[in-house]
Order: structure tokens, then sequence, then C-alpha cells
């Protein structure tokens, strides 16, 4: 299966880490894993 790990704290702050783990356990277990977190620094822009 194909998985997608989405965060919205930053590398290393917050629920980074469980998410971080709860993906680590779907790849051991064999699945396609994916984790998109928040930037450190702001390197995208909204467009209104």
């Amino acid at each position: 299966m194909k998985i997608l790990g989405l965060n919205a704290n930053k590398k290393g702050r917050g629920t980074y880490y469980r998410a971080l783990y709860f993906m680590r356990e779907f790849a051991k277990r064999g699945h396609s894993v994916t984790m998109f977190t928040v930037a450190n620094d702001l390197k995208w822009t909204s467009r209104k």
C-alpha cells in the first residue's frame, strides 16, 4: 500500500516524531511511505 504521511509541525518539533515513528513502522511492514512536513524556512509563498 502507498501511504502519505502529512505533518503540520517543523522537522524535529511537536508531533513530527510521532508521525515519523508511525511511518517507519508502516515501512517496516512493507508499505511504500512518503512523509511531508513543513520547512524550517519559507521557500514557497501563497498566491491570492
